[in-house]
């Protein structure tokens, strides 16, 4: 939600696809040992360099995650006790 909000849903899709095309091109590399490949990947490492990088605040809802354990833990509820 937070990302569709900041409209960084398409760079974030963006992102997780190029690690993800990192990640088959290394692995490609590994067993083939092809210098192409390994040529794609190390260009593909230069370039997400000059990405920007998009955080989301995860402390908003860790701090809401926390007060309905001590919620419910206070009040008794039997999945918290």
């Amino acid at each position: 939600g937070y990302t569709i909000y900041k409209g960084y849903l398409i760079k974030m899709l963006k992102n997780i696809g190029i690690s993800l095309y990192k990640k088959i091109l290394y692995f490609a590399y590994l067993t083939t040992h092809n210098k192409k490949i390994m040529s794609k990947y190390t260009t593909l490492i230069e370039e997400k360099s000059n990405f920007e990088t998009t955080y989301i605040p995860y402390g908003v809802a860790i701090a809401i995650g926390t007060l309905i354990v001590l919620t419910g833990y206070h009040l008794g509820y039997a999945p918290f006790i």
